[in-house]
């Protein structure tokens, strides 16, 4: 499953959309939590999560609410993983977000000068 952050400030933030058979449909907050989230943000490339969040924070999308009731443990590598349902009666004023950490910073090993 395909993941992305729309309408946040940076790609950091946003609401949480997944791709399913060739179009993007948003996940409903019910369930939504920190675990979800550092799911969804180690997909994208970052550390973990900073914040989860419901009631559209991030305005609601358009097309159907693909996934609710989304319940990660944490360490699986994609949200599909995750138990879900792969429909949910949400509205799109339930559309579940997320805040990311930076990617984290691996310092270079320091070569003494001569």
């Amino acid at each position: 499953m395909t993941v992305r952050l729309v309408n946040g400030s940076d790609s950091r933030r946003g609401r949480v959309e997944v791709l399913h058979l060739g179009s993007w449909g948003t996940v409903c907050d019910n369930a939504w939590d920190m675990r979800d989230v550092n799911v969804v943000c180690r997909m994208l490339g970052f550390s973990g999560a900073l914040a989860a969040y419901g009631g559209a924070k991030y305005g609601p999308g358009k097309g159907r609410v693909r996934l609710g009731d989304v319940r990660c443990k944490g360490d699986e590598t994609n949200i599909a993983f995750c138990s879900h349902k792969d429909y949910s009666d949400c509205s799109h004023s339930n559309d579940a977000g997320a805040a990311c950490r930076a990617a984290s910073f691996v310092p270079q090993p320091r070569i003494p000068c001569k």
